[in-house]
């Protein structure tokens, strides 16, 4: 049930990254090209955007604790009753 929504993700942002660059609907300049990708996370593990330890410290600063936590826990429970839920 993934595998659809992320192909058009990864081949709508393909195909808008194509447009930009040939100007057609706005504007994808060369320097946020390079430093930037469409696979989540990519970019800033294969050293794009710099040390990849410094960015992850950076990327840590922006992410609340709260907000993190509300997340794991979610997709826990959900992992956790998968094939036991009532309907």
């Amino acid at each position: 049930w993934l595998a659809m929504p992320s192909m058009v993700a990864l081949i709508g942002g393909a195909h808008t990254d194509s447009r930009f660059r040939r100007g057609m609907g706005g504007e994808l300049s060369e320097e946020y090209d390079k430093v930037t990708s469409n696979v989540p996370l990519l970019a800033m593990l294969s050293g794009a955007q710099g040390n990849v330890i410094n960015v992850l410290n950076d990327f840590s600063s922006e992410i609340k604790p709260l907000n993190a936590a509300v997340a794991v826990g979610t997709a826990g429970l959900w992992v956790m009753s998968k094939g036991r839920v009532r309907r």
